[in-house]
């Protein structure tokens, strides 16, 4: 039986299955500020990207400032790649007197309150995205939270689910999944 990630990762080494890695799906998310004049925008989500709440691809991350850019589940690299492009370029055009900062460390922050917390609106699911965020912000800070980055997401292909890896498992749950996941 697999039962952790060490030992699933000895019988894929191990296997016929190896190959059939780099068909597995992989996403991108990518956290990034607006900046005005070498500060963090204190502007609103711009209508024209759409609402941080309920948009697949461009939304927000802890501040109102914080734009985070998700690519779907893709298997081509090239095609995730440019559909990121895509989405900052179309963003760059939207924040008019703002730039994407390129950088992972936000610029200078005098005061955690110049950093501010994102707003989805008044449904219940926006009000508790929001309160979720002010508890990290009493918990780490603002300042810490606008430190950006990217994720990078990898799923597994169906087929490794279906090989002989498994034989020994009579289904292969999500409960299975996770657990080789984590």
């Amino acid at each position: 039986m697999i039962n952790n990630a060490e030992n699933l990762t000895k019988k894929v080494v191990n296997s016929d299955v190896k190959d059939t890695l780099s068909f597995g799906k992989f996403g991108i998310e990518k956290e990034s500020l607006r900046v005005s004049e070498s500060t963090i925008s204190r502007q609103k989500h711009q209508a024209s990207m759409g609402s941080p709440l309920c948009h697949r691809y461009i939304t927000t991350d802890f501040s109102e400032a914080q734009l985070e850019f998700i690519t779907p589940p893709l298997i081509d690299k090239k095609t995730g790649l440019n559909f990121l492009e895509n989405i900052h370029h179309f963003v760059s055009h939207q924040i008019e007197d703002e730039i994407i900062w390129p950088f992972s460390m936000p610029p200078f922050i005098e005061s955690d309150t110049d950093v501010p917390i994102a707003s989805y609106g008044t449904s219940n699911l926006a009000l508790f995205k929001t309160t979720y965020r002010n508890g990290l912000s009493h918990r780490y800070g603002r300042t810490m939270q606008a430190i950006s980055g990217i994720h990078f997401h990898y799923s597994l292909p169906k087929q490794i689910w279906k090989s002989s890896l498994f034989t020994d498992e009579t289904a292969v749950s999500k409960k299975l999944r996770a657990k080789i996941y984590l």
